[in-house]
């Protein structure tokens, strides 16, 4: 009865040691990359990204009133590349709700660039949009 109980107070130390170890150092895994690319919706906020590295700007919309978010003018494309663009609508039974429109991007090389965005109705011409965001993105290695 002793040792059994001297075994499991030993195995249960060592599973303890383990985890709090782990949680602070991967060991060359990256759990950043199991979870998914980082989302980002405050454009006062600058978004640092790695090379190589996929991030995904959110943007709250609502395409059934005939607004989009289109990118004002082009990105860098040395630095940043448009990997995917999709739309998040809300779990509701209610016709006409909004939702996120998710613009997946992917750092290329170490830079800063500026993504720009406006909310806009395509078939407007000479309409300023009602809303607009620019998302300053930092680049490392």
């Amino acid at each position: 009865m002793k040792r059994r109980l001297l075994s499991a107070l030993i195995a249960g130390a060592v599973s303890m040691a383990l985890f709090t170890y782990f949680q602070g150092h991967s060991g060359g895994l990256d759990l950043a990359r199991t979870k998914g690319p980082r989302e980002y919706s405050d454009p006062a906020k600058v978004i640092e990204a790695g090379a190589g590295r996929a991030f995904v700007i959110v943007l709250e919309s609502n395409p059934t009133t005939g607004y989009s978010w289109h990118l004002a003018g082009s990105l860098d494309k040395t630095i940043l590349k448009v990997v995917e663009i999709k739309h998040s609508t809300q779990k509701t039974k209610k016709i006409g709700a909004g939702g996120k429109d998710l613009w997946t991007l992917q750092g290329l090389q170490p830079g800063e660039a500026e993504a720009a965005f406006e909310y806009s109705r395509s078939w407007e011409k000479n309409v300023p949009p009602v809303k607009r965001a620019v998302f300053t993105i930092r680049i490392k290695k």
